[in-house]
């Protein structure tokens, strides 16, 4: 038997994003990736929150290419609101499930997945849907509004 990876794709949901650069206030959606490490930092929620049968109770190491999503998760936090909701539910998820969670730096060029951010599908991948989890989407709205008051 060959060997696979379970993957999935999921573009982060306008929305989301639009979420994030409210709170940031210095965004082009699509154009200008000011929230590229938001959208790095959200891989280990992803999977967390779509496969949490395969990481129940294991050890889980995985291989980030950006280094503020890398220090955030490792730290367990982050200096922007943003990503703080996603390092949190991160965290949260890894604690629920039962999960040693090891996150280390890999190059782009290394990453087996890294590809699949470039809409690059080529490989032998077992696919999956995936969703994003609503939870988050909920956390966002609420300190958006809590934002915007306090402006």
């Amino acid at each position: 038997m060959g060997h696979f990876w379970i993957v999935g794709f999921l573009e982060v949901p306008d929305e989301v994003r639009r979420l994030w650069c409210l709170q940031k206030e210095s965004f082009v959606l699509h154009n200008d990736l000011k929230d590229i490490t938001e959208i790095e930092a959200v891989g280990p929620l992803l999977i967390l929150h779509n496969w949490p049968w395969l990481l129940r109770g294991a050890l889980w190491i995985h291989f980030i290419d950006n280094n503020g999503a890398l220090g955030s998760l490792v730290r367990g936090s982050a200096s922007v609101h943003e990503q703080d909701i996603i390092i949190g539910a991160t965290w949260a998820k890894i604690a629920s499930l039962g999960t040693l969670a090891w996150f280390d730096r890999v190059d782009s060029a290394a990453n087996p997945v890294d590809g699949l951010s470039r809409k690059n599908f080529s490989g032998v991948w077992q696919w999956r849907d995936i969703s994003f989890p609503a939870e988050v989407v909920g956390e966002l709205r609420r300190r958006v509004s809590v934002c915007q008051v306090q402006s």
